[in-house]
């Protein structure tokens, strides 16, 4: 059965089934995923304003859900997340809200699940003075948006192995960095160093309902994510237990 789904070593057969996060590729392969986490930290230390630009599928929201969490945690900061309106805006970025974001006072903006294809509406960010984070996993239009820090796997020249990812996931491949950078400056000496591996129920969520493939980094963060939200009740997913009659 195994060899029919495509697993022909040993090896390959035993990562499948015994899938840990102990095997987990190093986040800093992925393109730009120090660099986003260092503005980040900047724009925290210096108090910008930032803004979470999501996306109304379940993707989008739980990685708008995972970042905003870590920095509630973290640091006690709550960031500003927009998600746009399925029927009024469609899907991504959109200048009309950019602008608004903008004329509000944002500074930074991180898209998750969403900004890959958006060249226009980055560039008009930029015009604006803004400076976008992508987080995706979507194709990446050619010549690719002028972000400040863009993270896809599936951009030519990332060396990320695993390009299966859903956008939580990439999400949560930055959010490791980032922990791993707060360590070590002194700037945030103070910062609470976050279990990220409580977030796991979150990434399974947004992994599964995209329809993302349960193998190599996915099928790890799944894995883990079903037993953390086992015993960690996190209102939203104890609800879609109770509305979907499943334990």
């Amino acid at each position: 059965l195994l060899i029919q789904r495509g697993f022909h070593t040993l090896d390959d057969m035993k990562s499948f089934l015994n899938a840990s996060l102990n095997d987990l590729p190093d986040p800093n392969l992925m393109m730009d995923c120090d660099k986003a986490a260092r503005r980040l930290l900047d724009a925290l230390d210096q108090q910008e304003s930032i803004v979470i630009y999501g996306d109304y599928d379940v993707d989008g929201v739980t990685s708008s859900s995972l970042i905003w969490r870590y920095f509630k945690e973290a640091f006690d900061t709550e960031l500003n997340v927009y998600i746009p309106q399925r029927l009024k805006e469609g899907y991504g970025l959109n200048k009309e809200a950019i602008s608004l974001l903008a004329k509000k006072g944002a500074q930074l903006i991180i898209t998750v699940d969403n900004g890959s294809s958006a060249f226009e509406e980055v560039k008009h960010a930029k015009n604006l003075g803004l400076d976008v984070v992508i987080v995706d996993h979507h194709t990446v239009s050619s010549p690719e948006p002028p972000a400040y820090a863009h993270l896809n796997p599936h951009r030519s020249n990332c060396t990320y192995p695993d390009k299966n990812l859903a956008a939580v996931g990439v999400a949560f491949m930055l959010l490791i960095h980032l922990r791993r950078l707060v360590r070590s400056d002194q700037r945030f000496s103070s910062a609470k160093q976050v279990d990220l591996s409580q977030l796991l129920d979150i990434v399974a969520l947004g992994t599964v309902a995209d329809v993302a493939q349960l193998q190599g980094v996915n099928r790890a963060l799944v894995k883990s994510g079903l037993d953390i939200a086992k015993t960690n009740k996190k209102a939203g997913i104890v609800s879609l237990c109770e509305t979907s009659k499943c334990k």
